[in-house]
């Protein structure tokens, strides 16, 4: 959770002490934010840019302040301006459209099997054809094919929770990378932040009120609107 710290001289997250890592991790969250994410925040724009053919805030969680005004509201305009035709777009939702034509789902085969053998293949491919359909796999894919076109990567992220499995869509800018460690497209770590509502926090961890109530609150809320959701950043890191 939310925490302002000098991020001089932290220690790597994974080096951290145990009950200190959460202090490692958000420090390098800001050193992230303070030092790398213009670029990549940079980068994410011109795509979204190119594909709405609007100008765009900034599209990080956490960061809002970059761009916000004095009263702490989004600098979002109803009358934005939006070119007749867009060509980006239009390359980018008929390449998205040709992709769900495809059926792309993995399938289970045998290589000079028995009768037995291509049996267990037949069960599989109806077990797997089962999961693609339970958590709606196709689309979630499409979704990610047409980030991956619009800001240079799309993530699908699985979660176990008590109710079992379930697959997320995840905004490139919610995923932080370290550009040396995923020089090479295989990061060793990953850290995945997000602005989560007070309320749902609470809701999810009734045990933590306190340090929940404790933590920097940031509003979210659309231009010249008095409605605001107050939110909490929570980050999720894995090596």
């Amino acid at each position: 959770m939310s925490i302002n710290q000098n991020p001089e001289g932290y220690p790597d997250w994974i080096d951290a002490e145990r009950g200190k890592v959460y202090n490692a991790i958000f420090n390098q969250i800001s050193d992230f934010d303070k030092n790398i994410s213009n670029i990549v925040s940079a980068n994410s724009l011109r795509g979204m840019r190119q594909y709405t053919g609007r100008s765009m805030p900034s599209l990080h969680s956490t960061n809002y302040m970059s761009d916000v005004d004095n009263m702490g509201q989004l600098n979002l305009s109803n009358s934005i301006f939006r070119v007749a035709f867009n060509l980006t777009a239009s390359v980018i939702d008929t390449l998205t459209a040709k992709l769900a034509s495809i059926e792309s789902v993995p399938q289970a085969v045998t290589n000079k099997g028995n009768s037995k053998g291509r049996k267990l293949a037949e069960d599989l491919n109806h077990l797997i054809k089962g999961i693609f359909h339970k958590f709606e796999l196709s689309h979630l894919i499409q979704l990610a094919f047409r980030d991956a076109m619009i800001n240079r990567a799309g993530y699908l992220k699985i979660i176990r929770d008590e109710n079992g499995i379930r697959i997320d869509r995840v905004l490139v800018d919610e995923i932080i990378v370290d550009p040396a460690d995923g020089y090479y497209n295989q990061p060793y770590k990953l850290i995945h932040r997000k602005a989560i509502p007070v309320h749902v926090l609470k809701k999810q961890y009734p045990q933590y009120i306190k340090e929940i109530d404790d933590c920097q609150v940031n509003e979210v809320r659309q231009y010249n609107s008095r409605n605001y959701t107050p939110c909490i950043t929570v980050a999720e890191a894995w090596c």
